[in-house]
């Protein structure tokens, strides 16, 4: 028995500092808004069979401009039925930089520059030419290969996950906290 007390007690501090993202996405009428475009679009619906195009991104960052605009000139256009977009502003709300830092770590990357765009399984960091070919392509690829997994949604509950060990930690601690002061 001593040696389990001895072994929470060790974990507790690890486990309760476990740090939550709180994330908060922004919808695509307010970042269009935020550039000076109308937003005239069927908001993209999240459905299991599209793929989840997620975009961290920087209010002043003149190469998220450039894509938020190629996202309304062209991808929705002509790509709407096939992919959901999720955005994360990051300059101004730092619980979203943590999050595309999780994300990045989760990746095996070292994404510090925005835009970083994940597109299905694949990601991005910038916005040139290139991108502009790629994209396209990536979502149709993964489109017809079924490749809908949200890379950010797995972080975001492997954050609940932890939260929610954080807290079945917490209260097994107050309980030997408390059986140890009757048996002390």
């Amino acid at each position: 028995m001593k040696k389990i007390i001895a072994i929470v007690l060790l974990l507790f501090p690890m486990l309760t500092n476990a740090k939550i993202i709180d994330a908060s996405p922004t919808d695509l009428e307010t970042v269009f808004a935020s550039k000076n475009m109308e937003y005239q679009f069927t908001p993209l619906e999240k459905k299991a069979d599209k793929v989840p195009i997620t975009l961290f991104w920087g209010n002043t960052c003149i190469h998220c401009t450039h894509f938020i605009e190629y996202l309304k000139n062209t991808l929705i256009p002509n790509y709407q039925d096939k992919f959901y977009i999720t955005t994360y502003e990051i300059y101004q709300n730092k619980n979203n930089k943590e999050l595309m830092d999780a994300v990045s770590k989760k990746l095996n990357i070292n994404a510090k520059g925005v835009p970083f765009i994940i597109v299905g399984e694949k990601y991005f960091i910038g916005f040139s030419e290139n991108t502009q070919k790629e994209i396209p392509n990536e979502i149709i690829n993964a489109y017809q290969n079924n490749k809908t997994t949200d890379i950010v949604e797995k972080v975001l509950e492997r954050e609940v996950q932890k939260e929610k060990i954080t807290e079945f930690f917490s209260e097994i601690f107050i309980w030997l906290e408390n059986f140890m002061k009757k048996v002390l």
